[in-house]
């Protein structure tokens, strides 16, 4: 199953372009090798065509929850516990150069 679609929406100018990168994640009943699998095919598409801006967004079925001490791409308005799919996540951050700004755990049950 594909997981992962990403495409360059153009340039606002000639130096300038912005490329989407949209990830749905193995649930944490698949195995491990999927989900480094997936983490590949995204830095795959990261450096493929190179672009000014790219934004990667999607389900990563991860909690990345609060900050750590020595960590730079996590900013510090995580909420909850970190697993370990969170970890990773947190991990290709840190080696990929990106910004996670926040994270949120929402309630769906919850009017």
């Amino acid at each position: 199953m594909n997981r992962l679609q990403w495409d360059i929406l153009g340039s606002w100018s000639q130096r300038y372009s912005l490329k989407i990168i949209q990830v749905y994640a193995s649930t944490s009943v698949h195995p491990d090798e999927e989900v480094e699998a997936m983490y590949e095919d995204i830095s795959r598409a990261i450096h493929t065509n190179k672009t000014y801006l790219n934004v990667v967004m999607g389900d990563f079925n991860a909690k990345i929850g609060k900050r750590r001490d020595d960590e730079l791409r996590v900013w510090q308005f995580g909420y909850g516990q970190r697993n370990c799919r969170g970890q990773r996540l947190a991990d290709f951050l840190e080696k990929e150069g990106l910004l996670l700004p926040a994270s949120q755990e929402v309630d769906l049950d919850k009017p």
